[in-house]
């Protein structure tokens, strides 16, 4: 099996969208020079992980030159207008070499992708209608350590859209991003012809979000619903939650101990108030 990877990679002062890709390499003092570290760091550990996919992997970095910690394989700064759209430029580009590979992943330069996700999808394709795809849960650990799903915190809710595959039950969710594509030859070429990747008129936040929803936009896109690790990939950076999102998530719970309303409701129960 011949595996295509088209790497997306960003590093450096952008306009366009605020994230932990984006620094003024221009001023890096101490602590930045760490962050420019810990980002190379993620992504060459993405690429590891996604050479131990198979025994024929091609991997390909694409990105901005100048705006990026490693040389690239594709320059799209003179054909596409912004840094966030990359994406789009990537997933186009890789379509023509849709004749020389059985698979084709576009990815985020800071998602791991294990063999055994891996494998499970191509098991997947084996038997699947044309229009589905194996989707994984993009994962990340919060500052308790725990795991959780990003793109079921950005943009939450569930289809009731059901089905069960490996024994577990797998949903369409509502957001369909996880940070990558993944594509057997003959989904590939329905996803190029079949998708809005060329119109570009679904929008999802960013670019880089509206282009993944794009090219998957003609598909069933099933995630693991029972159990959100059992088909998930790793996203070794942290999320940036708008602050807009921060003040809203915000609630009583997270100034008053959860041992101070079971008092409450002991006090009230004991002098007869009911609820």
């Amino acid at each position: 099996m011949k595996i295509l990877v088209f790497i997306n990679h960003f590093y450096g002062k952008n306009p366009f969208f605020k994230g932990r890709s984006t620094v003024d390499t221009e001023k890096l003092s101490p602590k930045l020079l760490k962050k420019t570290e810990e980002r190379k760091l993620h992504l060459q550990t993405t690429i590891r992980s996604l050479k131990t996919l198979g025994d024929s992997v091609d991997i390909k970095i694409c990105g901005y030159q100048g705006k990026s910690l490693v040389d690239l394989d594709f320059d799209f700064e003179n054909t596409i207008d912004k840094p966030t759209d990359i994406m789009y430029a990537s997933l186009l580009k890789m379509g023509e070499f849709i004749e020389e590979y059985d698979y084709f992943i576009n990815i985020e330069d800071d998602i791991l992708l294990e063999k055994e996700a891996f494998d499970r999808i191509v098991s997947f394709d084996e038997n699947s209608e044309i229009n589905e795809i194996l989707h994984p849960n993009r994962l990340e650990r919060d500052q308790r350590g725990k795991l959780f799903c990003i793109d079921l915190k950005c943009v939450p809710g569930w289809t009731y859209n059901q089905k069960t595959f490996f024994g577990k039950k797998f949903r369409q969710a509502i957001n369909p991003h996880s940070g990558l594509a993944i594509f057997r030859k003959d989904k590939f070429k329905y996803a190029l012809d079949k998708s809005d990747i060329q119109s570009r008129t679904i929008q999802l936040y960013l670019g880089m979000d509206s282009a993944f929803a794009s090219i998957h936009s003609p598909f069933l896109l099933w995630r693991s619903f029972e159990e959100e690790r059992f088909h998930s990939v790793f996203h070794q950076d942290k999320w940036v939650q708008p602050k807009q999102d921060l003040i809203t998530s915000i609630n009583w719970r997270d100034f008053v101990p959860l041992v101070i309303p079971k008092i409450l409701k002991y006090l009230a129960l004991s002098v007869g108030i009911k609820f």
